[in-house]
């Protein structure tokens, strides 16, 4: 599943793709890059699947972290992040929870 966002940090707005690559009972594992330049990409890992469906927790926040790549700019990271939660939040439920 690929959706994009849509990044804001001061009058600039960058444009990325983020993809779900891989997902285990217990993580998933989302790849994101610009749209203009698909060989730069960050993978990143968070802990959903265990969270919601093993443990059953609903007000829990997810553990995030960088499997691969380089990050520049940690507000710019905790941003993605938060763009992707927002989505995978409204888009992805898991039934029974």
């Amino acid at each position: 599943m690929i959706f994009p966002i849509q990044l804001k940090l001061g009058s600039r707005i960058y444009y990325m793709w983020c993809e779900l690559t891989e997902t285990g009972q217990t993580f998933e594992k989302f790849t994101v890059w610009p749209k203009d330049n698909p060989h730069k990409t960050i993978v990143l890992q968070n802990n959903r699947p265990l969270i919601r469906k093993k443990l059953r927790l609903k007000s829990k926040p997810y553990s995030w972290k960088v499997i691969s790549g380089i990050i520049r700019d940690q507000r710019a990271l905790d941003e993605t992040i938060a763009l992707i939660e927002e989505y995978i939040d409204d888009n992805l439920k898991y039934k029974n929870v």
